[in-house]
């Protein structure tokens, strides 16, 4: 008997049934197997839309497995086998073994932040070549069709386990060119997130925002959202701020912008709400700091009407891509219409500074205002410290109120609360005190 969606989600690998059902059309049902004697008694009643998935034991790296030979032994079958590599929290790459011609560009999906990755990587490629890449995962995950088998390769990312659990699929042809990619959510959380991502990506098209993936297709249904848009190849982007992102920012800026009360800023509201939600399920410190940096800005702003524009929401190196002279950014399940002017670039040196630099808090907010005052002013939102006080506070806000519901497993969510923390009282005691920040810091 066929597993219906439920089922199959609870006791598919990696989410298979998602992923593949979105990149592959006419896949609809999923049977897993355990072995070739089940396969066999399994295929004969299988239906045009049906597949058979089956997982080989882990393995030592290497050691060739034989599931794939055994499942093309099945009459009229037609075999796809992914390789699967761990990445960090929990997390899977699954990479198609074939057409090897194929692999050396999806190798880019592998996870690059530590330096074991960064060396499996720089294997990968030149063993490929020589046809012995494949033998390097560590475990294998094998469909068998019944219809005509695929004609494309396909790299897929699982995201670590957990509500926000979302797959990304590189679809390529024969030679490793990238056709698309799609994002598939099929967790409540996820779903949410890839529609958000629809609208904003429908939004820029409609506005002629050049610097964006285009949305080729999607499709929303009770237990899966995916996305499909365009591939963007190319390097990404420096750590360091410069011209292309100030180009950036500026088009983005230019694309819609507006001037508005606080009480009509959607996102500004949405923040203060959620960082009252908080205040019995955080510790009394971290709230204290952020609610007193809240009034503060309440009470410097007084009734000046604040500037507006879009934001990206997680503009940062690893979401965008150098290309012709120019960034394209990814990833705008973020995305806020209207923000307060500047939030992409705080955020984005807030997020190097911690994360790559590893520079204290309270240096960090001297670079950041420095910035404000000095290359990148007409980002500014009234002045300086305003800019800084409310995107610290959004990103502050928006990440607790995600890791109350479900703590990551990685110790740089430690780093940033803590950086964080540390410049919400700097900018809390100055607008209490009303004094220039820049004087304070400098004495």
């Amino acid at each position: 008997m066929t597993n219906t969606p439920s089922q199959a989600r609870a006791d598919m690998p990696w989410c298979v049934d998602s992923w593949l059902r979105a990149a592959r059309p006419g896949c609809e049902d999923f049977v897993l197997v355990d072995d070739l004697r089940e396969a066999r008694m399994r295929w004969e009643s299988l239906g045009p839309a049906e597949v058979l998935v089956a997982l080989a034991p882990r393995r030592r790296p290497g050691r060739r497995t034989h599931l794939a030979r055994d499942f093309a032994s099945l009459c009229g079958a037609t075999v796809e086998r992914f390789l699967a590599f761990p990445g960090t929290g929990g997390s899977r790459v699954l990479v198609g073994a074939a057409p090897l011609a194929a692999i050396p560009r999806s190798l880019d999906l592998l996870p690059a932040g530590r330096r074991r990755w960064r060396i499996v990587r720089a294997l990968l490629r030149p063993l490929t070549r020589f046809g012995l890449g494949p033998w390097l995962g560590l475990e294998e995950l094998v469909v068998a069709y019944r219809h005509t088998g695929p004609t494309t390769h396909l790299t897929a990312t699982i995201g670590v386990p957990g509500l926000f659990r979302k797959a990304v699929v590189r679809e390529a042809d024969a030679r490793g060119r990238a056709l698309r990619f799609l994002k598939v959510g099929d967790t409540e959380a996820s779903r949410d997130r890839i529609r958000r991502e629809t609208r904003s990506l429908m939004l820029l098209q409609d506005r002629g925002f050049a610097q964006a993936p285009n949305l080729l297709d999607r499709n929303d249904s009770a237990h899966v959202a995916w996305l499909a848009q365009s591939p963007i190849e190319g390097r990404r982007s420096s750590d360091d701020l410069g011209p292309l992102h100030s180009t950036f920012l500026k088009t983005l800026a230019d694309s819609h912008h507006s001037v508005l009360p606080l009480a009509n800023i959607e996102s500004v509201q949405r923040t203060l709400q959620d960082l009252d939600d908080l205040q019995d399920r955080v510790d009394a410190t971290w709230w204290n700091a952020m609610n007193d940096l809240a009034r503060g800005l309440r009470g410097v702003l007084g009734d000046r009407a604040v500037p507006c524009t879009p934001s990206h929401g997680d503009f940062t190196p690893w979401n965008l891509i150098e290309r012709d002279e120019e960034l394209i950014a990814i990833d705008w399940e973020f995305h806020e219409d209207a923000a307060p002017a500047g939030r992409d670039l705080c955020h984005f040196h807030l997020q190097t500074g911690i994360l790559v630099r590893h520079v204290a808090g309270a240096e960090l907010l001297v670079e950041l205002l420095d910035l404000l005052r000095g290359p990148f002013r007409t980002s500014c939102c009234l002045d300086a410290e305003i800019t800084v006080g409310f995107a610290l506070l959004h990103q502050a806000v928006h990440d607790e109120r995600i890791h109350a519901i479900e703590r990551p497993p990685f110790e740089q969510v430690e780093w940033l609360r803590d950086a964080r923390l540390e410049m919400a009282r700097i900018l809390a005691l100055s607008f209490a005190d009303a004094t220039p920040l820049h004087l304070e810091l400098a004495a």
